[in-house]
């Protein structure tokens, strides 16, 4: 009996997922950009990231788990995370994402806005962990290492953080 409703659970899933012309792969991130952008404390920041994502399964998904650290030759920078994402079926918009970010141990501020006011990001390099859950049963953790800071700006159009967001934030950080 068990087996038997494992099956056809499992029928069913496989119809849910594979059903129609669109599945997974057919999945895109469509935009990202920076919404805010505030110093919390020290070594800390809270933000808000709007996140275009176009889904055109017939099903919903979520995402959780999302985190990441930024590097800087090599060495880790900065960490980040933020909290559960649902996205909705047959979809394609926007979505805004609370964030929370720090600054890794060992980085000081002086090197922060020498960054950020040089706006030279050829040696920055990021890793994100994200998991995604589809009818909150079915989940896989997907792990993208190394991604160049400056080509994900570049393919952008650098619209993932402003100069003016750049120059309020070392404003920001020079009044610590």
């Amino acid at each position: 009996m068990k087996k038997a409703f494992l099956h056809i659970l499992a029928l069913v899933l496989t119809v849910l997922i594979t059903g129609g012309c669109t599945g997974p792969k057919d999945i895109r991130v469509t935009s990202c950009s920076i919404v805010s952008l505030a110093p919390s404390g020290l070594r800390a920041l809270d933000g808000v990231i709007s996140l275009g994502i176009k889904n055109p399964m017939g099903m919903s998904f979520s995402i959780s788990d999302f985190s990441g650290c930024i590097k800087n030759q090599g060495s880790e920078f900065a960490y980040f995370g933020a909290g559960k994402l649902p996205v909705a079926r047959k979809s394609d918009r926007s979505y805004n994402i609370p964030c929370k970010g720090g600054i890794s141990d060992g980085v000081g501020l002086m090197q922060i806005i020498n960054l950020l006011g040089k706006r030279d990001f050829s040696r920055m390099t990021m890793d994100i962990q994200v998991r995604i859950k589809i009818l909150g049963i079915i989940g896989k953790t997907l792990r993208f290492n190394d991604i160049s800071i400056s080509d994900l700006l570049e393919k952008n159009g650098y619209a993932l953080i402003s100069d003016e967001d750049i120059d309020l934030l070392i404003q920001n950080l020079e009044q610590i």
